[in-house]
């Protein structure tokens, strides 16, 4: 008999599945959070007692505009609007603000400020909006800057 692997297995407590905060998500945000704990990296712990589990990647899961275009045909709107609301809801959080060059990917963490959501203790961040500069901006902006002759 083959080994038992755990990587095609995925967990949900179903406290998260039954809470407030998981009956709000809408169809595309739970897709992306499934995909989420796809992405997350788990490993039993050793030496305990019971089954216990450890993500190792938490924190420094990437998941790009371009792969969920690419590998899961989400949209940029759709897809950001689920990111946004998986934040909002307390389910992840942005660990790194991605610059949009080669390699600079956003990094999440899973957390479980869904628990507290609708509660005193629920206080999540938004995350940060990139700001772009259309051509015109940035025109005036190099104009501004140039030494006079």
């Amino acid at each position: 008999m083959p080994n038992k692997s755990y990587s095609d297995s995925l967990y949900f407590s179903r406290k998260m599945l039954l809470s407030k905060a998981y009956f709000k998500l809408t169809g595309s945000s739970i897709k992306v959070l499934n995909i989420f704990f796809m992405k997350r990296k788990v490993v039993k712990v050793k030496g305990s007692q019971r089954s216990e589990y450890m993500t190792t990647n938490n924190g420094d899961i990437k998941f790009s505009y371009k792969e969920a275009h690419s590998k899961y045909k989400f949209n940029k709107s759709t897809f950001g609007r689920a990111i946004d609301q998986l934040i909002e809801l307390g389910f992840i959080e942005l660990t790194h603000q991605g610059g949009g060059q080669a390699l600079d990917f956003n990094k999440y963490a899973l957390i479980n400020q869904w628990a507290n959501y609708e509660t005193d203790t629920f206080n999540i961040s938004k995350r940060p909006k990139t700001v772009k500069l259309n051509d015109s901006y940035l025109k005036n902006f190099v104009n501004k800057i140039k030494p006079q002759k």
